[in-house]
């Protein structure tokens, strides 16, 4: 693990998600992401980092 991002507000918040070196994290609500959030304000495919 490199680094780690965390939700700090919303339906989500307290979630913590692994960042490892070289690997994509997909970041949205839909089915197809690493997180999987319910926050309505967050597109199925919000962003990647």
């Amino acid at each position: 693990m490199v680094g780690q991002l965390v939700v700090i507000s919303g339906p989500d918040q307290g979630r913590v998600f692994s960042l490892a070196e070289a690997q994509t994290l997909n970041i949205g609500r839909g089915l197809n992401t690493d997180t999987k959030l319910r926050d309505a304000h967050v597109s199925r495919l919000h962003c990647q980092v």
